[in-house]
């Protein structure tokens, strides 16, 4: 049984078509290969090392006769870089059938990753690793005997001695920042994990000691209870949250504010702030980060009421719906209505007419790549996606900024650098956010990521 259900999560979200060039992956180039590993973590993919750089990658797949294309903007893996594959019919052993198929890949060669052999892999120095720190409230002394024998116990003396002298030096810093004078000559990839997972701890020994922060103890929740707070600070007066990030520019997490939202909806208290028509807002963004991500853009255009869902469902020949009917409209029901036309050159026309409304477009590039087979809504879909985003941010983006400012948490940002250490506090009320979405056509059915939104430049 547990087994059966491994093997359900592996598969959870993934096309038919990413299960057919997985399995092509599996029986032909990479047959019997122990470091090819497939996942459903963070989205259907499989992970395989390649060391050198983009173009050593790419001609690898290349020699493959498999489009190899780096992606910056997706995230599935912190540590390592992620590549949408798209099958040709140049593929040995292929009969081209699979041409047009794409399937997200991750690189997880340390060497590629950052630039040098790493010692400290993604999420080894997070709070969860040491067993008494969810649900710990407590000082400096509290943390460090739940951390120390762990940092001993895992990692050679070296390395074990240079976390352990981070952790000193963040509980004796009182200002935004403290030089370091001991440097191990550890890779940018080992400092840039030890700033983002190591840094929820680092940042709050610092907290304890900072001028800028009131804290007399340290509250780390317990796990999965709070998805956007990474510590809490505790005095007299209360307790304030603290959202850990690294990195220059680092953002907030969207996934991880949904969730937060999501959880303050179900709160009436927490909601009577707002406004009926805020609270519509709020309810959507809940929505969006439940739905699928191909159904998600379209609802979001139905309860936006925008042009382009108006015209589709005049093509399609349905009502049109209304703001509040989420799900009127389906991928499944898209499919079937471009497959009233028989050729693809049709379809290709009846959408055009739609493109003109929605002011953004797939090119018959993309249309003839996908199609071999019978389904093509996301060709409509993802340009959709676009077309939303305009009329969200102006009904939206103010009730979005005061949701995320009424969660009442505080940014820490947290940096290790090979010479330095440094913090800095920001208040969620002085950052401000807006929907986007950026987005490709990943299958038939399929866009690759969500309805959105991110810190506005």
């Amino acid at each position: 049984m547990e087994l059966m259900s491994f093997k359900r999560f592996l598969l959870e979200g993934a096309t038919k078509q990413e299960r057919e060039f997985m399995s092509y992956l599996k029986a032909h180039p990479f047959k019997g290969n122990r470091k090819f590993s497939q996942s459903g973590r963070a989205g259907y993919h499989f992970r395989f090392p390649i060391d050198g750089d983009d173009d050593k990658i790419t001609k690898f797949w290349k020699d493959l006769g498999i489009i190899c294309v780096h992606d910056p903007d997706k995230d599935i893996s912190f540590a390592f870089k992620e590549y949408l594959l798209t099958a040709t019919d140049k593929m040995p052993d292929s009969d081209g059938s699979l041409a047009g198929h794409t399937l997200w890949y991750v690189n997880n060669s340390r060497k590629a990753a950052s630039g040098g052999t790493s010692i400290i892999g993604d999420k080894e120095l997070t709070p969860d690793k040491f067993a008494g720190l969810p649900g710990l409230t407590g000082k400096l002394s509290a943390i460090k005997k739940q951390v120390l024998p762990y940092l001993k116990n895992s990692y050679e003396k070296n390395v074990s001695h240079y976390l352990t002298s981070l952790l000193e030096l963040a509980g004796k810093t009182s200002k935004g920042g403290a030089a370091i004078d001991f440097d191990i000559g550890l890779s940018k990839g080992d400092l840039k994990r030890i700033s983002k997972d190591f840094g929820e701890i680092l940042g709050a020994a610092w907290a304890l000691k900072s001028k800028l922060v009131n804290a007399d103890k340290i509250y780390f929740p317990a796990l999965g209870n709070e998805p956007l707070v990474d510590f809490y600070t505790v005095n007299k007066d209360g307790r304030i949250g603290y959202s850990v990030k690294s990195g220059a520019g680092a953002g907030t997490s969207v996934k991880n504010i949904a969730e937060d939202l999501e959880s303050k909806s179900k709160d009436s208290s927490w909601v009577k702030q707002f406004s009926k028509n805020e609270q519509e807002i709020i309810d959507l963004i809940v929505h969006l980060h439940r739905a699928s991500t191909t159904q998600g853009v379209i609802d979001a255009n139905i309860a936006m009421g925008t042009p382009g869902i108006k015209a589709l469902a005049v093509a399609m020949g349905v009502a049109k719906p209304q703001k509040r009917s989420l799900g009127a409209i389906t991928v499944d029901q898209i499919t079937l209505w471009l497959q009233s036309f028989p050729t693809l050159e049709e379809r290709y026309e009846e959408a055009k007419k739609l493109y003109k409304v929605f002011g953004s477009e797939t090119t018959w590039r993309t249309w003839k790549r996908f199609g071999k087979g019978n389904s093509q809504a996301s060709l409509i879909v993802n340009p959709l996606g676009y077309h939303v985003v305009s009329y969200l941010n102006n009904a939206g983006q103010d009730t979005l900024n005061n949701a995320v400012k009424a969660l009442q948490v505080l940014q820490l940002d947290v940096n290790v650098l090979k010479d330095k250490m440094s913090f800095s506090v920001k208040k969620f009320g002085d950052i401000n956010f807006e929907f986007e979405y950026h987005s490709s056509v990943s299958s038939g059915t399929g866009v690759s990521n969500k309805l959105g939104f991110k810190k506005k430049r």
